[in-house]
C-alpha cells in the first residue's frame, strides 16, 4: 500500500527528531465505540489513525504489530493491526456501539496484558476517543498506578464541531504520579493536519518519558 509507505517514512522522521529511532515499544491501538463516535466511523477518522498507529508501530514495535482494544461501556481484544491486514481493518471490525464511555475497563485490560508480557519492553498505548469519561476517580487512580510500570499513554482526542476535553487535560497535567505517563493532543474529523505534524504529537514528550 503506497499510502503506508510514505507514513512509515513521515513516522521514522518524528521519531529521529526525538532521538528514538533505536527505541523498542510494544504499541496498542485503543479506540473509543461509544455512540457518539459514530461520525468519526463514518468519515474514515479512525481508519486514518489506525493507518498512522500502524506506521509508527512498524519503526517502533518490536514485531512491527499494534495490539487493538475497544472500549464503550465493555472493554474488548480485537486482534493485532498489521501491514498484512491494514487495508480496511477498522471498517472490517466486528462491534456494536456502545451507550457510554468508561476508560477505567480497558485500561486494566491493556495494564495486565502488559504484565503478562512481562514488562521486558515498555508499551505505548494510542488512545483515541471523543469526550471524557464515567467514573473519573477510578481513572485518576489507574494513572497514578500506572505510572509506576513502564507504560506511556498517548491520549488523542478526536472531534466534531465542540467537545470538552477538559478531563483529558486533567490526565495530561496529573499530581501524585512517580513519572509523567501522558500525553494528549486534540485533531479534528475528518483528519485535516499534515502527516508529519501528526507523527510529531504522536512520540511528543514519549523520549522525555523514557529518559
Amino acid at each position: 500500500q503506497p499510502h503506508l509507505v510514505s507514513l512509515i517514512k513521515t513516522a521514522s522522521v518524528s521519531l529521529e527528531k526525538r532521538g528514538l529511532e533505536e527505541a523498542t515499544y510494544r504499541v496498542n491501538l485503543v479506540i473509543d465505540i461509544s455512540g457518539s463516535m459514530s461520525d468519526e466511523y463514518q468519515s474514515g477518522a479512525v481508519q486514518d489513525l489506525a493507518d498512522r498507529a500502524l506506521a509508527l508501530a512498524t519503526q517502533l514495535d518490536d514485531d512491527g504489530k499494534v495490539e487493538v482494544y475497544l472500549f464503550g461501556i465493555k472493554s474488548h481484544r480485537k486482534g493485532t493491526l498489521s501491514l498484512s491486514n491494514s487495508a480496511g481493518f477498522v471498517g472490517h471490525m466486528d462491534f456494536k456501539f456502545e451507550g457510554g464511555t468508561h476508560y477505567s475497563p480497558v485500561m486494566t485490560m491493556v495494564r495486565d496484558d502488559a504484565r503478562a508480557a512481562g514488562h521486558h519492553i515498555p508499551t505505548l498505548v494510542l488512545f483515541i476517543t471523543d469526550g471524557g469519561s464515567s467514573n473519573r476517580d477510578a481513572v485518576i487512580r489507574q494513572m497514578i498506578d500506572a505510572s509506576r510500570e513502564p507504560i506511556f499513554w498517548k491520549f488523542m482526542g478526536i472531534e466534531q464541531g465542540y467537545v470538552n476535553f477538559d478531563f483529558l487535560e486533567k490526565l495530561d497535567d496529573l499530581t501524585g504520579r512517580i513519572v509523567d505517563n501522558a500525553d494528549f493532543f486534540k485533531v479534528s474529523s475528518p483528519i485535516q493536519i499534515a502527516d508529519h505534524q501528526l507523527f510529531d504529537l504522536l512520540v511528543n514528550e514519549l523520549d522525555l518519558w523514557q529518559k
